[in-house]
Parts: structure tokens; sequence; C-alpha cells
């Protein structure tokens, strides 16, 4: 007989304590990290920084890790130097304005079913079966989970195995420095809003969503043993590691690759540039995958004539 559990809704699942927002922050670019297969990172005396200088400023760019443990710092002291020289914070969204009923608002949107559909009834048999299997083994029942959409089971599923590792969003790159600039005062301004990240999500076809949720399945036994290798390179400054652990698997899935990093990384671009040709210094902190590869800030940069250098 099996050991009766309190039963949790939905609902419940959805207002957990880790921020919603950090979650899909986080989701698929760690995702993806785990599906590629990793080499072994080299070392250099190198960090994910870069300083980028025009004729009237210099920024610094920072590839982030979104979620980290309390060991993985104190951070190298050329990211240290590069806040402290920074008048201004730039993150994908300010952390700020993602308030937690705007965050469930969009949820229920853009996440879950609200049709009367399940996620039973949108994914194959095999796949439901596997993410069941996986969600008992956390303890909670399937029907917390059955009005997710795909993108946003895998998106949870991810996010409660990295809690039971003692990986925390709270840790990761980006909440550490908007944490420290609300402290400081200091600005903190976003590349774009939750909505649109969310809804990238949310407009994958049915088919890649849940090859999104099965990849996150097959991730869950490697998934400490392949991020400590990813946080390794990234400590290192370890470009090559990088680009094999994030940009590999995204590779395979061209479509993806297009609108969750080429695509926005072209957007952004105008927007570093106009803080690039102001007097201020700023630190921009994104997910580290949208500095590397031909398609990264590091090279669309360098194309239009900056000087880049690692830091």
């Amino acid at each position: 007989m099996k050991e009766n559990r309190p039963e949790i809704s939905a609902d419940r699942v959805m207002r957990s304590p880790k921020p919603l927002a950090a979650r899909i922050l986080y989701g698929f670019v760690v995702l993806t990290a785990l599906l590629a297969q990793p080499q072994q990172p080299r070392a250099q005396e190198k960090s994910f920084l870069w300083k980028v200088q025009s004729q009237q400023n210099t920024i610094y760019l920072l590839g982030s890790i979104h979620a980290l443990r309390q060991e993985n710092y104190p951070l190298k002291p050329a990211i240290e130097q590069a806040y402290e020289k920074s008048k201004r914070l730039i993150l994908e969204i300010d952390l700020g304005a993602a308030a937690q009923d705007k965050v469930q608002g969009l949820i229920l949107q853009k996440g879950v079913y609200l049709d009367g559909r399940s996620l039973q009834q949108t994914v194959s048999d095999k796949t439901f079966s596997l993410f069941q299997k996986q969600v008992e083994e956390f303890g909670l029942p399937i029907a917390a989970f059955n009005r997710f959409k795909p993108w946003y089971a895998a998106v949870t599923l991810l996010s409660l195995k990295l809690n039971k590792l003692g990986f925390d969003q709270k840790q990761g790159v980006d909440w550490s420095f908007f944490n420290r600039a609300k402290n400081d005062q200091k600005p903190v301004v976003g590349l774009e809003t939750l909505e649109y990240q969310m809804g990238l999500f949310d407009q994958m076809s049915a088919g890649d969503q849940e090859e999104m949720l099965l990849q996150t399945l097959k991730a869950m036994d490697s998934l400490e043993k392949d991020l400590d290798k990813l946080i390794r390179g990234w400590v290192a400054g370890d470009v090559n590691a990088l680009d094999s652990l994030l940009l590999e698997s995204f590779r395979q899935h061209p479509k993806v690759e297009q609108a969750l990093l080429i695509d926005r990384n072209r957007q952004w671009l105008p927007k570093v540039e106009a803080y690039l040709s102001q007097s201020d210094p700023c630190l921009v902190v994104v997910g580290a995958a949208h500095l590397i590869g031909k398609g990264g800030l590091i090279e669309l940069l360098k194309a239009r004539g900056y000087t880049v250098e690692q830091m």
C-alpha cells in the first residue's frame, strides 16, 4: 500500500516559495546544457566577463549561471571590480518588476491549460508515464501537475531537481547582483520583459514542448554531474567548453536556437550599443549562452567595430 501523502494542488505548486520568474529565466538554457555531450573544461586565467569599449564608454558583459550554490562564491576579482566600476546594472529582465502576483497571472496565461485539456491528453502515454514516475519520486501527486503545459512541466521539474541538489536561483549571478544593486541604490534595467520571455516558450510547437519535457526527464540522473562541469567551465572562463556544453544541442534544434538565442541577441544589440554611446560604465548580465558562438553578443559587438577583451 502506498504511503498516504497530503494532497498538493496545482495552485500550491505554482505558489512555491522559489520565485517563478527565476524558474523561467533559468529554464531552457540550463536544460540544453544537460543534453549536450560535455567536454572537460580547460583551466584558464580568465572569467566569463568581457570588457567592451567604444570611444565614449566602457561596459562589461558577464555571462550568467542562473542558479548556483553558496560554495561558488566569492566571484573572481575581475567580476567584482566590474560591478564596482559600473553605475547601473542591466539584466535580461528587471527582476524587481517581476512581482509574484504578476508572475502567477502570466503562468495561468502561458503555462497552464484553461480550456479543459490536460498534460496527459497532450503528450504521449510514454512521456506522461515517465513524467508521473519522476514527480512521484519527489513525493508529489501527479494531479498537481496535470494542468501544466509540457514546457512549464519541464521547467518546474528542473526547478524541483535543482532545489533538491542544493542549487538556488537566489544564489544565481542575476539575483546576486540584483540584490546588491538594490542595496547600493544602483539603477537596474531589463533588456526585455517577462511576458516576452514566457511567450517564447508558449509559442513552441506541441512537438517541441514534448521534446523539451522528454529531454528534461532524460537529464535528471546526470544533472548534478553535468552542472558541476558547466560551472567549472564558467569559473575558468573556458569559452570552448561552454560552447560545447550550452550550444551543441541548440544547434540540433535550429528553430529553437533562432527563437531563444539568435533573435534575442540581435534585439539586444542596439540596446547594448546605446549604453556604449553614453558616458557611464554599466554591467550587463545575461545568460552565458548569449555571449558565445557566432551569433553571440561578443561576436556581434566585434563585428560592429568595438574593442572587446575577455577579463
